[in-house]
């Protein structure tokens, strides 16, 4: 989403003196294949200062899929809870094909599944609940025919929805 109105700002001013996306490259307004580098959360930016010093000394870090989904959809990327996806997941894939916008669910639908339980568990600030070895006894005590609901209560979990996880996935934190 794009909450800053100084970025969203520069993103229609730069995009208005020509810069533009081309194949996931960005092209400045004089035609030059700009440099790229990936920010603190992974998306590929690039600097460029949109106003003239008069008017702002400030240098602008503008996401690559930011001004892709611009040129796509215009203003309608600033709409309430707007989000710019990559629909494969890969950010640094910032072909117009790759990018479109929809929801932040739909943004985080968007990644793999492994990729949206480290994400999960990361904003949750916590490591899994349980160790590979407690792992391996509750699928022994499913396998042995214990019930869903002993388990539960056994190494209390919360949901069902967990412990199927649990029993189903590749839950373990090392092989």
């Amino acid at each position: 989403m794009i909450k800053e109105s100084k970025i969203a700002g520069a993103l229609v001013t730069i995009f208005n003196k020509g810069y533009h996306i081309n194949n996931g490259d960005v092209i400045s307004s004089t035609g030059k294949v700009l440099k790229l580098r990936k920010d603190t959360r992974g998306y590929l930016t690039f600097s460029c200062r949109p106003y003239p010093r008069s008017v702002d000394q400030n240098n602008y870090r503008i996401p690559v899929h930011q001004l892709t989904g611009y040129q796509k959809y215009k203003d309608d990327i600033f709409g309430d809870d707007i989000a710019i996806r990559h629909l494969n997941g890969d950010k640094s894939n910032n072909t117009a094909d790759n990018i479109a916008i929809g929801s932040q669910s739909d943004n985080m639908m968007d990644r793999s599944p492994k990729d949206r339980l480290e994400h999960s568990l990361k904003a949750a600030g916590k490591r899994r609940k349980f160790t590979d070895n407690t792992v391996n006894n509750i699928k022994q005590d499913r396998n042995n025919g214990m019930t869903y609901k002993d388990i539960m209560l056994k190494y209390n979990i919360t949901s069902k929805s967990s412990l199927h996880y649990i029993l189903n996935t590749e839950y373990q934190t090392s092989k």
